[in-house]
């Protein structure tokens, strides 16, 4: 005789709530820096692969990205527009801090900056 064996249902457990990117920022403007590593992780690949498209160089793009998350830990708070979207910021720093390299790279004759 065969007998069919069932698992036990297993309890579902909510996945723990994150904050969201406001509420990191508010975080980060009192220097947890717990607040900072889950900002950095959630948009650091995004920003990385923005600032590599328009600057096609590993190491340029690496220091756009590391610029921008720095001037975020020293002044997270945007006074001008404080309910902004955190990502799109992010992003738009990324990219005319990119942009501004480039420029600056091409000026000096394709020097890598």
């Amino acid at each position: 005789m065969a007998t069919s064996l069932r698992r036990p249902a297993l309890a579902r457990v909510p996945p723990h709530p994150q904050p969201d990117d406001r509420a990191l920022i508010t975080a980060i403007a009192a220097r947890d820096q717990a607040a900072f590593a889950t900002l950095y992780d959630r948009h650091s690949t995004s920003a990385y692969a923005l600032a590599y498209h328009l600057l096609g160089e590993r190491g340029a793009a690496e220091t756009v990205v590391e610029g921008v998350f720095l001037a975020l830990w020293r002044t997270p708070g945007d006074r001008d527009r404080p309910h902004g979207n955190v990502r799109a910021r992010l992003l738009n720093q990324v990219w005319h801090s990119a942009r501004r390299r480039r420029a600056a790279r091409d000026h000096d004759g394709g020097v890598p900056c």
